[in-house]
């Protein structure tokens, strides 16, 4: 038991003495990096957005007009219905007679 302790101080020791090292190299390589302007990346981004916004308005006013135009027979159907009961007009349908009986 006394043998393991010595043993798992020096493993984490050597753990930590690792990843400071890790540590210190990945920071280096940081340090290393060019710079990139960011001006740059906000303009093609704001770019890309004027880009999607083209496309997509139109695309929402022509589901609109779809919309609309689906909308249209039953209020024009709903719309003569109404004229038909203000003067008093009975469709044919319901006027004639059936050659059934």
């Amino acid at each position: 038991m006394k043998n393991i302790r010595p043993k798992m101080y020096k493993e984490v020791k050597d753990g930590e003495q690792n990843a400071l090292e890790m540590l210190a190299s990945f920071f280096d390589w940081l340090d290393g990096l060019e710079r990139h302007p960011m001006t740059e990346v906000v303009s093609l981004h704001e770019g890309s957005q004027n880009v999607k916004s083209c496309i997509t308005k139109p695309l929402a006013e022509m589901d609109q007009a779809a919309a609309t135009k689906a909308k249209a027979p039953s209020a024009l159907s709903a719309l003569s219905q109404g004229v038909a009961r203000r003067l008093n007009l009975h469709p044919i349908w319901k006027t004639t007679t059936s050659i059934w009986g």
